[in-house]
């Protein structure tokens, strides 16, 4: 006899559970033998593959929503035509960051000492450095290359990058994959789930903290600012870590030049002032970083991944969550 149907969704489940984390296994290990041959193939074959077979792929699945974004935000500065090469080079850049990161792998410190700009960022750098004896929080965004710009600070700060703040997969077997590539590239992941004091401790440790802070993020707590017209749910993590650990903000970017080199961005760092209430300190630092990230963006559209949704919450979703009122606490 069958079983009854009272018994079936409890087996249904567990199936579509197990088919699941199947899925999820292979994968990983997919991701995990690329890791391992992709960094052997020379790079400019790699990353000419890179733009003939992932950057199609890409314009394919996100394509409309890219434009949706673009046309909303940017619809009034750019055409139809120039809305298409925004996106048409945008994906082109996301497309060679595997490559990118896979050389570094490779060729370690060589390949960006070969291939970057930061002349001028690195003589900021060793000044703010000088006159700054203790850690920072290092802010970039989706642009150009995050992950290089990591490798750049690592590999030439005094101190060296501590960790960044990182999101957990919820695939085991990929997260571990992608623990290892950073920690090979010299970036210790700090996850949402880790000892709260973590970062706290590192940055006092005159250690970098690195964020990237750009997204939506509704599971976090934030504030609306305006950014490029529009307002958009910005998370406080950076500016209560600053106020926390008396850490300045420093933000920075990889800015993708046509050639293939790169050229590092970095901007005056925002200090917290502690003789504010705190509420709008944390305020105040949020909109400042948020504003050098709007700018940016803004000169060089074509570096931000508009794949995002970046305005999906709006206060009437937070106020359907019951999270309208926003509080900073002690």
């Amino acid at each position: 006899m069958g079983k009854r149907p009272s018994e079936r969704p409890g087996f249904l489940r567990r199936f579509q559970r197990r088919l699941k984390n199947s899925r999820r296994w292979i994968f990983g290990t997919v991701v995990a033998v690329a890791v391992w041959v992709v960094p052997k193939v020379p790079y400019p074959i790699l990353r000419s593959l890179c733009r003939r077979l992932i950057a199609p792929w890409l314009r394919m699945r996100f394509q409309a929503r890219a434009r949706h974004n673009l046309k909303t935000v940017l619809g009034h500065r750019l055409d139809d035509a120039q809305i298409s090469q925004v996106t048409f080079a945008m994906f082109g850049g996301l497309a060679q960051i595997g490559a990118e990161v896979a050389a570094c792998m490779a060729q370690g410190p060589d390949f960006l000492r070969d291939r970057i700009d930061d002349e001028e960022a690195l003589e900021k750098l060793r000044a703010f450095e000088e006159a700054w004896p203790g850690g920072f929080l290092g802010v970039t965004a989706h642009v150009g290359n995050w992950e290089v710009m990591a490798m750049w600070m690592a590999q030439v700060s005094r101190n060296g990058v501590g960790g960044a703040m990182a999101k957990r997969y919820g695939n085991s077997r990929l997260n571990r994959v992608v623990e290892g590539v950073r920690r090979r590239l010299g970036i210790e992941p700090i996850y949402p789930d880790d000892p709260p004091g973590k970062a706290i401790h590192l940055l006092r440790d005159k250690k970098i903290v690195g964020l990237l802070p750009d997204q939506d993020m509704f599971g976090a707590e934030g504030i609306f600012v305006d950014f490029m017209g529009r307002t958009a749910y910005t998370p406080l993590g950076p500016a209560r870590l600053a106020w926390a650990a008396r850490a300045p903000i420093y933000v920075g970017f990889c800015k993708r030049e046509t050639d293939g080199r790169f050229k590092i961005l970095t901007y005056d760092p925002i200090f917290p002032d502690r003789s504010r209430p705190k509420g709008e300190e944390l305020a105040r630092l949020t909109r400042e970083w948020s504003r050098l990230v709007e700018e940016f963006i803004l000169a060089n559209p074509e570096q931000w991944a508009w794949l995002h949704n970046r305005w999906k919450t709006t206060p009437e979703k937070l106020k359907a969550e019951g999270r309208a009122r926003l509080t900073f606490g002690a």
